[in-house]
């Protein structure tokens, strides 16, 4: 959805408003969703490497449907949510974590909490 005030409305969100259907069917009784294009929309990841830093590791994760805008989407790589995230794009993600999250497997939830396959932590 596209807000009327213009594409510097809301900051780097650049004029756009999120509104998912779990929110809004609180408010709205007879809500209803326009899925356009088809297929799935959950995230799904094909790759992802690790750098080491000297502090820890960089973690890129790349793969479809992330989400141009991290909002609320997270990653988890075995179970544990990363220190920092670096960069969000709909095809990749940079996450900062410590030498002590070595485990597999790598998880992406998108804003709306859908999540993507597991994939192993590759060196």
């Amino acid at each position: 959805m596209v807000n009327s005030e213009g594409l510097e409305w809301n900051g780097n969100m650049h004029g756009y408003i999120w509104l998912s259907y779990a929110y809004v069917k609180q408010y709205i009784p007879d809500c209803w969703i326009m899925i356009m294009g088809g297929g799935s929309d959950a995230p799904v990841i094909t790759g992802c490497t690790r750098q080491d830093t000297g502090i820890g590791y960089l973690v890129t994760i790349s793969g479809t449907n992330f989400g141009s805008f991290r909002r609320s989407a997270g990653v988890t790589i075995n179970g544990v949510r990363p220190w920092l995230y670096m960069t969000w794009t709909n095809e990749s993600v940079t996450v900062s974590v410590p030498y002590c999250v070595t485990s597999d497997p790598v998880v992406l939830y998108n804003w709306e909490n859908a999540p993507s396959n597991s994939v192993p932590l590759e060196q």
